[in-house]
């Protein structure tokens, strides 16, 4: 059985990034892991046009992005070509921004925050503000189980709460 970490923590969300038709770049993949790690994979061909692949030959793994102090329940690739910048929540709502292809953090959110995120789906950031009571702070209890969905072309937000 494989694993991502040495910590064997469970994966908790996965993003692609932009398809890009002419196979000019990449595609990325992001998967965020109980114990605040992101990790990144580059595809070598855009799309697969062989009927079996082990692995290896078809992806690649880049970098582990560090930052969150939880665990990670969303990621989102700006919907740009080349991709380059992903986004991502933790539990506890502490949003950071990388630079994928350097495998860096970026030192501000507001560094991507003219970028299109596309379609948004975390529960946090520009798009959703007004979501969330206006007293939470950074020390209060972790976000509530909700979960996010831009509807394309409409300009809204679809919310809805999640049992735990």
């Amino acid at each position: 059985r494989r694993c991502l970490s040495a910590s064997r923590a469970r994966l908790t969300c996965a993003r692609f990034s932009t398809s890009d038709a002419s196979g000019v770049h990449p595609l990325w993949l992001a998967v965020g892991a109980d114990d605040g790690c992101i990790h990144t994979f580059r595809f070598k061909e855009p799309f697969c046009e062989s009927k079996a692949h082990s692995g290896a030959e078809a992806v690649e793994k880049v970098a582990t992005l560090r930052g969150h102090s939880a665990a990670v329940i969303d990621v989102s690739f700006a919907d740009t070509l080349p991709c380059c910048y992903l986004l991502s929540v933790d539990a506890t709502g502490q949003s950071l921004a990388f630079d994928v292809p350097m495998a860096r953090r970026m030192p501000s959110v507001g560094l991507v925050r003219d970028l299109p995120f596309s379609p948004w789906t975390a529960p946090i950031g520009w798009p959703v503000l007004g979501c969330w009571s206006s007293q939470r702070s950074a020390e209060s209890a972790p976000l509530p189980l909700r979960r996010f969905s831009e509807i394309p072309g409409r300009n809204m937000i679809a919310v809805s709460n999640v049992d735990a």
